[in-house]
């Protein structure tokens, strides 16, 4: 999977340390830091996931789901798979910076067919999703850098 990652500063509301882990629905750590990440990721997707709903250039978004560590949001771009994964990231003595990865998803035999338009088109689809997040009026601060294929 060709990937984009960046990163952001949330100016909204994160977690309050006096009930992070009460709440037996959101629960999934005994660890304090590991499960205050889990509630700050899950609210950010959950925040965000109305702008990519509401981007036309999106097709089929997905309700808001938790993976290893991070929060993802599916969808169809350019009739292709591709999804976003959110995760809270330390930044020194911002407690609201998050990082976020997009890629298509791959089958192995489409890759090898596929493999010089990766770029373009994550350009494109990196576009689309800068749109969908800059919507958001409690985003700020949101820079792109590429990983090497």
């Amino acid at each position: 999977m060709t990937t984009a990652f960046g990163t952001f500063l949330w100016n909204g509301t994160l977690p309050s340390d006096d009930l992070v882990g009460t709440n037996p629905e959101t629960k999934v750590s005994d660890d304090f830091g590991e499960q205050w990440a889990h509630e700050a990721n899950r609210m950010i997707a959950i925040a965000v996931h109305p702008q990519f709903v509401a981007n036309e250039a999106f097709a089929s978004v997905g309700a808001p789901t938790a993976d290893e560590h991070c929060w993802s949001i599916t969808f169809r771009f350019n009739d292709r798979d591709a999804s976003i994964w959110l995760q809270w990231v330390p930044d020194g003595d911002h407690e609201n910076a998050f990082a976020f990865d997009i890629g298509y998803s791959y089958n192995l035999l489409r890759s090898l067919f596929e493999r010089t338009g990766n770029v373009r088109d994550l350009d494109t689809l990196r576009l689309a999703v800068s749109r969908s997040l800059a919507a958001h009026p409690l985003i700020f601060d949101l820079v792109w850098d590429r990983r090497p294929d």
